[in-house]
């Protein structure tokens, strides 16, 4: 039962990691949610954008031998979510911006208010959660509804393999961070 756990939450995990590194920054380097109207032309799956983050991910599930019934499917539920991203995106760039207002207020202003500070960073980490949820969905999908049990036993082993490759990269860095290498 353990190990099914793991690798159920194992393959949940690169498969998030997957998509997220597609879709990681959808309007551009430094943008965010409510960077304006202006940053729609520069979304990925746009003309003239760098990447569709669609392409991003499928390129990261390739190992996976997926069929192209499997490809047309997760293409399909890429397209979705960035529409359902960017019409999410266009709906809270105005309250995203005039919370920003509002917090350069505070600070402009000579008394602080925690309590407003407090409601607008709550507000804000509330819009950006449900932008989450929505990612975290996307990638529940493309596991649950388009990957067979081997396809997500593989990624549990993708994973696996990262995390222990990333933990000694990362104990050697600090080794030698401290003047030795360890052996």
């Amino acid at each position: 039962m353990k190990k099914l756990m793991t690798i159920i939450a194992g393959t949940i995990l690169m498969v998030s990691m997957i998509a997220v590194a597609g879709m990681a920054q959808p309007f551009g380097a430094g943008a965010g949610a409510g960077s304006g109207a202006g940053a729609k032309a520069s979304f990925r799956g746009h003309p003239g954008g760098p990447m569709n983050g669609g392409q991003a991910a499928m390129r990261g599930l390739m190992r996976l031998d997926l069929t192209d019934a499997q490809r047309d499917q997760i293409q399909a539920i890429m397209q979705e979510h960035r529409e359902v991203m960017l019409a999410d995106c266009d709906a809270t760039s105005e309250e995203m911006k005039a919370i920003r207002d509002q917090l350069r207020a505070l600070n402009d202003s000579d008394y602080y208010d925690e309590d407003a500070a407090r409601d607008l960073l709550y507000r804000k980490f509330e819009i950006n959660t449900e932008k989450q949820i929505l990612r975290q969905k996307v990638h529940h999908r493309i596991l649950w509804e388009v990957l067979d049990a081997e396809q997500r036993e593989t990624l549990a082993e993708q994973r696996a393999n990262a995390e222990a490759f990333g933990r000694g990269f990362r104990q050697g860095r600090s080794a030698r961070g401290a003047g030795g290498y360890r052996f």
